[in-house]
C-alpha cells in the first residue's frame, strides 16, 4: 500500500537514492553490494564517512522492492546500528521505519507499529516534515491492514495535508491512492476509482512505474468489483509488465491473480488456472511477505479451481483438494497473524473486518 512501497523516497540529502523506475533492480542490488564491501571500514575521511550507512540501507530497500524482506533486514540493522554511531537522527528514523515495513508486511503489526510511532516522534523531534508525511503514510497502511479504517483515514488524510504543504507530489499519489483503497474496502467504489485514478496520473507525469503499477492493481480490483472485466484486465496486464520489468515479484502474485480472476469471469478457465499455479508456487517458496493482499489472493485462487472442480468430472477430486488446501493455508496465515496481536478486541477486528479477510470465510461456505 501506499507508502509501504515508497522506501527509495524516504531519504536524506546526498544519499545514494535507488529510483523506483529503475528497469534493472538485481543489477542496482549487485552494483550496491560492491560499493557497501568496497566502504567497508573508515575511509580517514570524516566528510564520507558519514555517508557510509546508506550503502546498507540502500541494497536493504533495493531487496525490499523486490520483494525480498529476509534478504533486506540484515541490511537495515546494520544501517540503523552505522547511523546510531554516526548520531544521525535523520538516518536512525528512516532505517527504524523500514524496520516497521518489513514487520508489517509480515504481519506482525503491533511491532510495525511501535517502529513507526518512534520514527514519526524523532522525525518532528528534528523537524524533518517529509520523513513525518511518510511515518503517518506507514501508520495509515498499518491501521488499514488491521481493519482500523478510521485511524487509517485519519492518518492518510495527516500524510495527504503534510505531503501538499511540502508540494511532495510521491507523498501525495500515496496518499490519494491509498484513500482510493479505504473507499474500495467501504463499498464506495466510485469515489475509490476517482482516487486511484488521480494517483495513477500523477504517478504517470513523476514516471514512477512502481507506484503506477500499484495503482493499476486497485483500479482493476475496483474494476472487479463493479463487474467491468474488460477495464480489470487491461490494468493487470499493464501493471504485471511493469512489475515484470521492475522484478517485484512479490507484488506480481497481486496483479496476477487479478487477472486470473478476470479470465476466470469471462469463463477463460485454463487461463485462469495456469496463472494461479504459478501464483502458488511462488507462495509455497517465498510466503507471503511482500504481497500486498494475500488473503485476497488465496480467496481468489481458490474460487477459480473450485469452480474448475465442480466443470471438470475427471480432475475434480484433485482440484477440489487443492481449493481446500489454499483456503487451509489463507486461515492459516489469518491466524498466524492474530496471534500476535495481544489485544482481545484487536485481534477480533483484525480477523472479522481486515481486508478482504470475509472472503476465505465466504469462500469456504
Amino acid at each position: 500500500m501506499g507508502f509501504d512501497r515508497v522506501a527509495e523516497r524516504f531519504v536524506g540529502k546526498n544519499v545514494i537514492a535507488i529510483a523506483a523506475s529503475h528497469p534493472l533492480p538485481l543489477d542496482v542490488s549487485g552494483l550496491l553490494q560492491v560499493l557497501n564491501d568496497s566502504l567497508d571500514g573508515p575511509l580517514g575521511n570524516a566528510d564520507l564517512n558519514r555517508y557510509l550507512p546508506n550503502c546498507p540501507y540502500d541494497i536493504g530497500t533495493t531487496y525490499h522492492q523486490e520483494g525480498k524482506n529476509r534478504d533486506a533486514r540484515p541490511y537495515f540493522v546494520a544501517a540503523r546500528q552505522s547511523f546510531e554511531s554516526a548520531k544521525d537522527r535523520m538516518g536512525v528514523a528512516r532505517c527504524t521505519a523500514m524496520m516497521g515495513v518489513l514487520d508489517n508486511e509480515a504481519g506482525d503489526y503491533l511491532s510495525a507499529q511501535r517502529s513507526y510511532m518512534q520514527s514519526l516522534e524523532s522525525c518532528e523531534a528534528i523537524g524533518w516534515r517529509l520523513g513525518a508525511a511518510f511515518c503517518l503514510g506507514y501508520l495509515c497502511n498499518n491501521f488499514f491492514a488491521l481493519g482500523d479504517y478510521a485511524s487509517a483515514s485519519l492518518h492518510n488524510g495527516r500524510a495527504l495535508s503534510l505531503s501538499r504543504e511540502l508540494a511532495d507530489e510521491n507523498g501525495i499519489a500515496n496518499a490519494l491512492d491509498t484513500d482510493g483503497l479505504i473507499h474500495l474496502i467501504q463499498g464506495r467504489h466510485v469515489e475509490a476509482e476517482r482516487l486511484c485514478a488521480q494517483a495513477l496520473q500523477l504517478y504517470q507525469q513523476m514516471g514512477d512505474r512502481r507506484g503506477e503499477a500499484f495503482a493499476m492493481t486497485h483500479l482493476g480490483m475496483i474494476a472487479l468489483e463493479h463487474g467491468d472485466i474488460s477495464a480489470a484486465d487491461v490494468h493487470f496486464t499493464q501493471a504485471n509488465k511493469s512489475r515484470a520489468v521492475l522484478g517485484d515479484t512479490a507484488s506480481l502474485v497481486d496483479s496476477k491473480a487479478g487477472l486470473a480472476s478476470a479470465h476466470h469471469q469471462r469463463d477463460t478457465s485454463d487461463g485462469a488456472l495456469a496463472i494461479v499455479g504459478d501464483r502458488l508456487e511462488h507462495l509455497a517458496r517465498f510466503g507471503t511477505e511482500g504481497v500486498e493482499f494475500p488473503f485476497w489472493v488465496y480467496a481468489i485462487c481458490s474460487d477459480i479451481v473450485l469452480d474448475a472442480a465442480r466443470s471438470d468430472a475427471t480432475k475434480g477430486s484433485r482440484l477440489h483438494q487443492q481449493a481446500g488446501q489454499l483456503l487451509d493455508a489463507g486461515q492459516r496465515e489469518l491466524a498466524r497473524r492474530a496471534a500476535l496481536i495481544d489485544d482481545p478486541a484487536a485481534r477480533r477486528r483484525f480477523i472479522t473486518d481486515g481486508p478482504f479477510h470475509h472472503l476465505l470465510a465466504s469462500s469456504s461456505s
